[in-house]
């Protein structure tokens, strides 16, 4: 049994999330928090607020969760200013008996952290597609103690501009927490996904926020290439304020209790609790039927991109499912539309776990579940610009 303790930074909050996995099968969680900002962009806030917010995180889990592990934590990073690739490595067994040992696996780890050459990123993590051993096995787990006189791993690495990782080590340094390990969100939640679509393999993955949409592609249940646009369901909820000015809670309320509704009644009743502002249902599909057609505009834009950074043609691509996810859950009534607005063979994802109903929670459900499996190889990873921080002042 493993306790771990996730936090993340993201675009308008920060949360924690502590549990544990046993015996690499089950993950249960043992606490979650999360505090909101109404900013665009929560980096953009004074580092100390965040600092400050990050320790009262941690003094409240530590006051709820006995033996909480706060030595070495995991930290879910925006996928902004990320780029990924793939590569393969390969390497000699060094042992007279020519069975595969730590110091091998190791040893791929550290010829694929010197795969980048850029000197304006850094690698936050390598991810193995497969081990292959000279018989020609391949294994998704490091073949220790198998016989074989090469091993090759294939690979995945997701880089980050150095500026934002100093910056995301200063912040948790200042804290007294120390990084283990880094990782871009949203990179797992395709292990959650396969659990539900096991024989979906392939398709984009579209979590919406509440100001940006993070786009994935995913082949073979894994992420390829990550992206961000700056449009979330605040383009929704500002649409109703703007039009009947009234405040973004009570704009969020209306979305979530009647969201779009075409059942015909015989009487046209107020969706506002003052009759001084009259929104009709109509009135209200409309405005949804509009953010779904500018939100199919920005990710057909950015389906566009992603494609042409691969060997996919857009053609291609646009045959892909789809998968949603995220903030969309908040509107009532919204799933049965994506289909119909977006693409047909669209699916509306929503974990079942009942401890993360939030969707903010996702990205560190979905790490802390990965690591049934992550936990096999990550002790084995030697990233270097993943080092243990000095504790802040």
């Amino acid at each position: 049994m493993e306790n771990v303790t996730f936090f993340e930074i993201d675009d308008n909050y920060i949360a924690i999330l502590n549990g544990f996995i046993s015996d690499n099968k089950h993950v249960a969680i043992l606490y979650k928090n999360l505090v909101k900002f109404d900013i665009n962009d929560v980096l953009s806030l004074n580092k100390d607020v965040i600092v400050n917010t990050i320790k009262q995180l941690i003094a409240d889990a530590s006051s709820k969760v006995k033996n909480i592990n706060l030595s070495n934590i995991y930290l879910m990073m925006p996928p902004k200013n990320c780029t990924s690739y793939q590569s393969k490595v390969e390497t000699l067994i060094t042992s007279p008996d020519f069975v595969v040992r730590d110091g091998d696996i190791k040893n791929l780890f550290n010829m694929a952290s010197k795969k980048l050459n850029d000197n304006n990123q850094d690698i936050i993590e390598n991810v193995p597609d497969y081990f292959e051993t000279s018989d020609g096995n391949k294994s998704i787990n490091p073949p220790l103690n198998k016989v074989s006189r090469e091993i090759r791993m294939a690979f995945k690495f997701h880089c980050i501009d150095k500026k934002t990782n100093l910056l995301y080590d200063e912040i948790f340094s200042k804290a007294k927490l120390n990084i283990a390990h880094k990782i871009i969100s949203t990179i797992d939640l395709p292990s959650l996904i396969k659990n539900d679509y096991s024989k979906l393999e392939n398709y984009f993955l579209f979590f919406i926020k509440e100001n940006v949409t993070t786009i994935t592609l995913v082949g073979g249940n894994k992420s390829i290439k990550t992206d961000e646009v700056n449009f979330g369901i605040a383009n929704l909820v500002l649409m109703i304020m703007e039009k009947y000015n009234i405040t973004y809670v009570d704009a969020k309320s209306i979305l979530a209790n009647f969201g779009f509704d075409k059942s015909e009644y015989k009487f046209k009743f107020n969706l506002y609790k003052d009759d001084s502002v009259k929104i009709l249902q109509k009135d209200l599909n409309l405005l949804i039927l509009k953010f779904l057609e500018n939100l199919k505009s920005e990710i057909t834009k950015q389906i566009n991109i992603i494609s042409s950074c691969t060997n996919l043609s857009f053609e291609q691509a646009m045959k892909f499912n789809f998968i949603f996810m995220g903030s969309l859950n908040n509107v009532f009534n919204i799933s049965p539309l994506i289909g119909q607005i977006i693409k047909t063979d669209s699916i509306f994802f929503s974990i079942k776990n009942a401890n993360v109903l939030e969707y903010q929670l996702y990205d560190c459900y979905s790490g802390l579940y990965s690591l049934i499996y992550k936990k096999n190889y990550l002790e084995l990873s030697n990233i270097r610009n993943i080092t243990n921080l000095k504790r802040g002042d």
